[in-house]
């Protein structure tokens, strides 16, 4: 868990491909026993709508020992969330409840959220938004240098903090959902010009993050492995 913790920033930044094969293992790892460590509480029933379970030590120890040893690692991290024991998760999966077959769904439907978003462009407002875009990104890029770039400057450097701002910025499916929201209430949330500028931000901002992340990472002085003290 604690290997982790470390590697969430680089997740964060970067995505899991570019982690080495061993961390790829401690982050799935660590993902299937923070899912499975969750139950559903008695207290909470009539709110989750999940039953209540009770589950032994033994049962929880057992389970942790058998996501560790690699057992689980073909089953989605969601198969895990919320079970009593963690025998539930092969029940659940034999009925196709959640594995592989949800992940499939999951990987099939995703691309239709954005092609969503793109037939909610009205293209009259298109023109006029890449103005409005174009001041939108700029506040969104100095905003999250300053904010959260701007606290690390000292004991960063310049690069780290950039570093760290620059990643901050593309947040487009959080963005998005948003605005589509807001459309769907009507001109007096959000109006036609002002979502296909947020489309623009969104677009330039997940595109153009990474490639600037690869070149500031490249700046970082290399950390020496294998040295004792």
């Amino acid at each position: 868990m604690a290997g982790y913790e470390e590697l969430k920033d680089i997740i964060a930044m970067l995505g899991m491909e570019e982690l080495s094969q061993r961390d790829r293992q401690t982050v799935n790892r660590a993902r299937r026993l923070e899912r499975f460590l969750t139950q559903p509480f008695f207290t909470t029933e009539q709110f989750t709508g999940k039953k209540g379970k009770l589950v032994s030590l033994d049962e929880a120890l057992d389970g942790c020992e058998r996501i560790l040893n690699d057992e689980f690692s073909d089953y989605s991290e969601r198969s895990l969330y919320m079970l009593g024991s963690i025998d539930e998760a092969l029940v659940e999966t034999r009925h196709g409840a959640s594995g592989s077959g949800g992940d499939a769904l999951y990987e099939l439907f995703t691309p239709f959220f954005f092609i969503g978003i793109g037939l909610k462009i009205n293209p009259s407002a298109l023109t006029a938004a890449l103005g409005m875009g174009g001041i939108l990104l700029v506040a969104a890029v100095l905003g999250k240098l300053i904010g959260a770039g701007g606290p690390t400057l000292l004991t960063t450097g310049w690069t780290g903090a950039a570093l760290i701002g620059v990643s901050m910025v593309p947040r487009a499916e959080i963005t998005m959902i948003v605005m589509g929201k807001g459309l769907s209430l009507g001109e007096w949330a959000v109006s036609n010009q002002v979502f296909a500028a947020m489309v623009v931000v969104s677009a330039v901002t997940s595109i153009l993050a990474p490639i600037i992340l690869r070149s500031l990472l490249n700046k970082l002085p290399e950390i020496p492995t294998g040295v004792s003290n």
